[in-house]
């Protein structure tokens, strides 16, 4: 709560003023289980993705580009990453059992966004195009890691399914989440979270004859 609080007299400060107090509270963190708690870079890394997440909830946007403490990743036997062709992405597809899904999936390789982009996408970005009919459809956003603008777009097969995945939605408005989780799993309204893709994405590349996934690693399948 403190730490909140000082970030709060932080924002209301002019903006020439501010400091980036947040990034530099987190450097000494790294620093405490780097040399405090030895703990490996890969492990350190998630720390501040789910610390970033909570801060980032809370209003307050940080990136790691001004951590310069922060320990590389390192490459690790078992951790790579698939590289697919046109008639396993279409497998991997059709393993998806609904359109909310379904839709991700081909927004993803469509577009090339990333995960958290993804999730942070509101009706808004699309609404006016899919209004128009427009193919390919342009979604502008701002990306997180240097906080630029970008365009990509999205093509029929994502356009198709995205339209069918809210067709079960109502009342929709500009900032309604894009992507929302199960109803069994929370509110239809909440928004869903990376952690939720990652997880659909696993449970798809189960039994999936050209991925090789063991229990502890990380899916060669994940979105990335």
């Amino acid at each position: 709560g403190h730490f909140l609080d000082r970030l709060d007299e932080n924002q209301r400060l002019p903006r020439r003023e501010r400091k980036k107090l947040a990034e530099l509270e987190i450097s000494d963190y790294v620093d405490y289980l780097v040399e405090d708690k030895k703990l490996a870079p890969y492990t350190v890394r998630n720390n501040f993705v789910s610390l970033q997440n909570f801060l980032d909830y809370k209003g307050y946007r940080t990136s790691m580009r001004w951590i310069g403490n922060m320990p590389r990743a390192r490459g690790k036997e078992g951790n790579s990453k698939h590289r697919w062709t046109l008639e396993q992405i279409k497998e991997f597809f059709d393993k998806a059992d609904n359109y909310r899904d379904k839709a991700i999936i081909a927004l993803m390789f469509q577009s090339g966004m990333a995960v958290n982009e993804v999730c942070k996408l509101n009706y808004g970005h699309v609404a006016k195009g899919l209004d128009e009919g427009e193919l390919p459809l342009v979604i502008e956003m701002v990306r997180d890691k240097n906080d630029k603008s970008f365009r990509t777009c999205i093509g029929a097969d994502a356009v198709k399914y995205l339209k069918l995945y809210l067709e079960t939605r109502q009342d929709l408005t500009e900032e309604s989440p894009l992507f929302t989780v199960e109803r069994s799993r929370g509110s239809e309204d909440d928004r869903i979270t990376g952690g939720a893709i990652q997880m659909r994405f696993r449970e798809m590349a189960q039994g999936l004859s050209y991925i090789d996934l063991n229990e502890g690693e990380m899916n060669p399948a994940r979105p990335h």
